[in-house]
């Protein structure tokens, strides 16, 4: 009988590892690889080059250096493979298989007919899959999660405390792999305190000593180089969303199958609904979920009083989210997505008991929703197939940024640093700015400074290096929005237009941190820099116009043949401005008149743009602002 019971568990558990393999094993170079997975895999093979092991990841959305947790999880795969396919196929392997175990520990603490609809019906999930697949940190949650779910249920069912210690491992690890993992964590244990669940210090304080293990090369870092993270830390409140987001409510009914998957697919959408109209309509299917789910969770909550911890922290999860005003990403729910499907399974198995009825509402239910699940992934692969990418957040696939990378590199196929220049080049060069977190980790300025010759010498022999690149970028943006940095970077990429890309890039970010746009006229022979929300164009007498609601500044060139020399420039003040006091008849000050100012035969005049033909007066309150205005438009001004 034992041995029948194991090979019936062996059989269904390589069937659901089988079927969640359809769409997380095939089809992998249409593997989504933007930003996010380039850097992870750059990261995670430095060691293969002779780097030392980087001792964080990714930077996550509130600007925190990530532990290098992710690193250590996808070390596996690429003593076989970089090629981020393969990397891919192993992450893919690794949900496919935590769903197998996810339908043995249903089994063991439920029933099998329970776990088979929760995992046949988790196998095929849309956003279940989108989640499994790519090379991101949140793709390894459920992996995280289900060790620590089986570990729950053998403390408070099997009375097992040693489960305590692997509990508290995986925890920990989860957090380190993802930081929103920690509000799922505190309802956990909130609920199971409240619950009154025995707490095992001993083996509680072991866990803790071997989860904090992957952290402690982090906290090195942190610690010698005087915690460039803890600013971030503490300022973290101020990206919170300011409005109450309800959309975070819905994230629960929308997470287990299709739903807000618009953002995903963007306007491609259209074509899904054209081309693919009856999976279109039929998606209406996936509403039974929204009816179905809250009453799952009640359900479960009165059926299994034992775990009833489990719906707690699900239902009180968007309401944390909500409270703290948290960004309503759909990713933030990753870690429900068993529960969810666990509590929809359970009400549906005892609902479909009452009678032959019921049980043929709660088969179709079932079924319909698998059949659905099937189509629409079975769609999203072809438009994504046919198209090599999606209009929506998805982006590009791997298959296209391929082909791309590998053409810009196909000359230097023999150079020594041809394929980590490769993995290189998926890293963002907006990450690689050296006052953020990573460039920092990863460059050290006086390392770099030691070998600017020999950098700039490769520059010139492979124009396309973009490790050569992204150093040189790093250290020459040492601090945000800082101006020093970019005329330097300006005069190199004028002598050597190697650094042309360099400068463009640390010029746009100069630009986006100080809300500046460039002004370039050519013609007129200048460029300067000037508020984003001002307007700057050359109207019909050639003269330079820039203006915002009220003001206007007149650039006017009074010898066009002159050479534009700028050499005292940085010498130009507030001071330089003149300004005559504005006195009325009876002697009363009206403000301030600024007359016009010449430079190298340019003058430039600052008028009321209500009223161009008078003279100008400004209040005290706006002498300040206009002027520092002015002044630093003179101070970006430079020959073009």
């Amino acid at each position: 009988m034992l041995k029948k019971i194991l090979l019936s568990n062996l059989f269904l558990f390589v069937i659901i590892v089988l079927l969640s393999s359809v769409f997380r094993l095939t089809n992998l170079n249409l593997i989504e690889f933007k930003y996010d997975e380039g850097i992870n895999l750059f990261l995670a093979t430095r060691p293969f080059f002779g780097h030392p092991f980087p001792p964080g990841a990714t930077v996550s959305s509130m600007g925190i250096l990530n532990p290098p947790i992710l690193n250590y999880l996808i070390l596996p795969p690429l003593f076989i493979s970089w090629d981020p396919m393969f990397v891919s196929f192993y992450i893919g392997l690794i949900n496919s298989l935590s769903i197998g175990f996810l339908f043995l520990i249903i089994r063991r603490f439920y029933n099998v007919w329970i776990a088979l609809m929760a995992t046949i019906l988790m196998a095929f999930s849309p956003w279940a899959i989108l989640f499994s697949r790519k090379i991101w940190a949140q793709d390894f949650i459920i992996p995280l999660f289900i060790p620590l779910f089986y570990s729950l249920h053998k403390i408070v069912i099997d009375k097992k405390q040693f489960y305590w210690l692997p509990f508290t491992v995986f925890a920990l690890f989860l957090i380190q792999l993802h930081q929103a993992t920690i509000f799922f964590i505190f309802l956990l244990v909130i609920f199971l305190l409240l619950q009154k669940i025995k707490f095992n210090l001993k083996y509680i304080l072991f866990g803790i000593l071997i989860g904090i293990l992957p952290l402690i090369p982090y906290l090195g870092y942190q610690i010698s180089n005087n915690c460039p993270d803890c600013y971030a830390l503490i300022s973290a409140n101020k990206r919170l969303i300011n409005n109450n987001p309800f959309i975070l409510f819905l994230r629960l009914l929308q997470i287990t199958n299709s739903g807000n998957f618009y953002n995903v697919i963007g306007n491609d959408i259209i074509v899904f609904a054209t081309q693919f109209s009856l999976v279109y309509k039929a998606r209406a299917i996936f509403y039974l979920e929204y009816l179905l789910l809250p009453a799952s969770m009640i359900f479960f909550f009165i059926k299994f009083k034992n775990l009833r911890f489990l719906a707690l922290s699900v239902i009180a999860l968007p309401i944390l989210y909500f409270l703290l005003k948290i960004e309503p990403f759909i990713h933030y729910f990753i870690i429900a997505i068993p529960l969810l499907f666990l509590f929809l399974s359970s009400f549906i198995y005892y609902f479909s008991k009452i009678n032959i009825y019921f049980k043929l509402i709660g088969i179709s239910v079932i079924f319909l929703l698998i059949v659905i699940s099937v189509a629409f992934n079975f769609v999203f692969l072809s438009i994504l197939s046919k198209n090599g990418s999606l209009q929506g957040n998805y982006g590009i696939s791997f298959k296209e940024s391929d082909k791309q990378t590998k053409k810009i590199f196909d000359n230097y196929k023999n150079d020594k640093y041809y394929q980590e220049m490769i993995l290189s080049s998926y890293v963002p060069k907006s990450l690689m700015l050296g006052y953020l977190p990573i460039a920092k980790m990863l460059y050290k300025r006086q390392d770099t400074e030691k070998i600017l010759t020999t950098l700039d010498e490769r520059l010139k022999k492979v124009p396309v290096d973009t490790l050569v690149e992204n150093r040189l970028l790093a250290y020459y943006t040492p601090l945000l929005g800082d101006s020093k940095s970019i005329l330097i970077l300006r005069e190199k990429a004028q002598k050597n237009s190697d650094y042309e890309k360099i400068y463009k890039i640390a010029f746009s970010d100069y630009l986006q941190k100080r809300y500046l746009k460039s002004f370039d006229n050519k013609s007129f022979g200048i460029a300067f820099e000037y508020p984003e929300h001002w307007k700057a164009e050359v109207n019909k007498n050639g003269e330079i116009e820039v203006q915002d609601e009220k003001y206007i500044l007149t650039i006017k060139r009074i010898d066009r043949m002159n050479e534009l020399k700028y050499k005292n420039l940085k010498d130009i003040a507030l001071n330089n401005i003149k300004r005559k006091e504005c006195v009325t008849q009876d002697k009363k000050w009206c403000g301030v008149i600024l007359e016009p100012l010449e430079i190298d035969n340019i003058i430039f005049e600052i008028k009321y743009m209500n009223y161009l033909n008078n003279p100008v007066y400004f209040k005290d309150s706006e002498i300040t602002f206009i002027t520092k205005v002015i002044d630093d438009i003179l101070h970006s001004l430079r020959a073009n």
